[in-house]
């Protein structure tokens, strides 16, 4: 009992990767038959909102 123990307690206690600040991933959902050009104007209106 007492090395199930010491081993648990060496576990890490976060399972979560490492979160690199600073960057941030936008993902957009569309209406299908979207045209490229309204798509590019959505997605730069979008990152400008996050300046």
């Amino acid at each position: 009992m007492t090395t199930s123990h010491s081993f648990a307690t060496q576990l890490p206690r976060a399972f979560l990767p490492p979160l690199s600040e600073g960057t941030l991933t936008l993902s957009m959902l569309f209406s299908p038959g979207i045209s490229p050009e309204e798509s590019q104007r959505n997605g730069l209106m979008a990152e400008r909102s996050m300046n």
